[in-house]
C-alpha cells in the first residue's frame, strides 16, 4: 500500500515523463483520500498526461448547476485540454467533471449487481420501523449531525460537483460555488430542522426512496452502532477503506451498470431490490440481514433486536 508521501513521488514522476496514465486515473477512482484538494490535484495530473497523447476533439462547455453526464472519449480529450489551460475556478469544475467521468468508468468494471425479489419479514419491519422511531425520540444526534448535513447537501448539489469531495467532508465550498448567496440559506435551513421531524409513519410508508427520511434514519442508527452503518454515495463507493463491513451505497445520476439504486454493498457487490414496498425499511433490514450474516461486532445488538424480536439488548428497550 503506498502513502502520501509515495503516492506525491510517484505521481510527479509519471507528470515528468507523461506516463502512468492508468495508474492515476486508478488513484483518482478508487483510493480514499482525505482532503478534496488532492483528488482534484490527482486530476490535474491526469489531465496533464492525457493531453500529452491525446488530440483535442470536441469543444466541452463548464457547467454552472445543472446536472451532466459522464463525458464521452472525445470530450474527456477535450476537458483534459481546457483544464491545463483555464482559470482556478474553471479548472476546479472540469477537474471534478473528469473524476465523475473516470469513476462511473472504473465503477461499470468493478462492481457486480445482485437484485433481489424476496419479500422481508414484516415483523422484523415493524421492529425496525419503531425501533428508529423510539430511538430518534431520545438521541440528541452529537455523533452523526455532520453525516446528516453531509449527505443532505451532496442530495441538493449537482452530482459531478462532489466528485472530489471525500466521504466523511461535508461540500460546504462546493455548495458556495454553484449555489452563491442561496447557498447560505440552504446549510442553515438543513441545521435548524430538527433530524427526527423526517422520522414520520408517512414517510415511511413511501413506496419510492425518501433521502430524508433515509438519513434520519441512518443518523439514528449510528448513534445506536459506533458509527454503523456507512453510507457512500456514488464514486466515494468506489474509495471504501473497508471493503468487508455492509455499507449503504447511493448511485444516482451516476450509471454504474443498472442506472439509479440505493442499496447495501459488500466488498463490490451491490445488493438491491426494485420491488420493495416500503424502501427505506427495507433496505436498512437488508443491512442489518447482511451485518448478521458476517457479524460486524457494533451491530450485534440490533441485529437480534431486530431480527429475533430480542428486547434484552442494549437497544431492545427501543421496540
Amino acid at each position: 500500500m503506498y502513502s502520501d508521501v509515495d503516492i506525491a513521488l510517484r505521481v510527479l514522476y509519471c507528470v515528468a515523463e507523461n506516463t502512468g496514465l492508468e495508474f492515476i486515473a486508478s488513484l483518482l477512482t478508487t483510493r480514499e483520500f482525505d482532503e478534496r484538494d488532492k483528488v482534484e490535484e490527482l486530476a490535474y495530473a491526469y489531465a496533464s498526461i492525457y493531453t500529452s497523447s491525446k488530440a483535442d476533439s470536441v469543444y466541452i462547455s463548464v457547467p454552472e448547476s445543472v446536472d451532466t453526464n459522464p463525458l464521452s472519449e472525445a470530450k474527456l480529450s477535450s476537458a483534459c485540454s481546457c483544464l491545463c489551460s483555464s482559470n482556478r475556478e474553471v479548472k476546479s469544475k472540469l477537474a471534478r467533471i473528469i473524476t465523475f467521468s473516470l469513476s462511473v468508468t472504473t465503477a461499470r468494471k468493478l462492481l457486480s449487481w445482485r437484485e433481489i425479489s424476496d419479500l422481508p419479514d414484516r415483523t422484523q419491519r415493524l421492529n425496525l420501523i419503531n425501533l428508529v422511531n423510539n430511538a430518534s425520540l431520545q438521541t440528541a444526534f452529537t455523533n452523526s449531525g455532520d453525516m446528516f448535513v453531509e449527505l443532505s447537501i451532496r442530495n441538493i448539489l449537482p452530482r459531478w460537483s462532489t466528485s472530489c469531495t471525500p466521504h466523511g467532508t461535508c461540500p460546504h465550498r462546493v455548495t458556495t460555488e454553484l449555489m452563491f448567496e442561496d447557498a447560505n440559506e440552504t446549510i442553515t435551513r438543513i441545521l435548524e430542522t430538527p433530524i427526527k421531524s423526517y422520522i414520520t409513519r408517512s414517510a415511511w410508508r413511501k413506496s419510492a426512496i425518501d433521502f430524508k427520511l433515509l438519513f434520519a434514519a441512518v443518523a439514528t442508527i449510528q448513534e445506536l452502532c459506533a458509527g454503523h452503518p456507512k453510507v457512500y454515495w456514488n464514486e466515494n463507493t468506489l474509495r471504501r477503506a473497508d471493503k468487508k463491513t455492509p455499507a449503504i451505497c447511493i448511485f444516482s445520476d451516476f450509471d454504474a451498470g443498472v442506472g439509479d439504486v440505493v442499496g447495501v454493498i459488500v466488498d463490490n457487490t451491490v445488493v438491491y431490490s426494485r420491488q420493495w414496498s416500503m424502501p427505506v425499511a427495507e433496505l436498512l433490514l437488508q443491512w442489518i440481514t447482511l451485518c448478521n450474516d458476517v457479524k460486524v461486532p457494533d451491530t450485534e445488538d440490533i441485529c437480534k433486536t431486530v431480527i429475533k424480536g430480542d428486547p434484552n439488548t442494549s437497544v431492545g428497550h427501543f421496540l
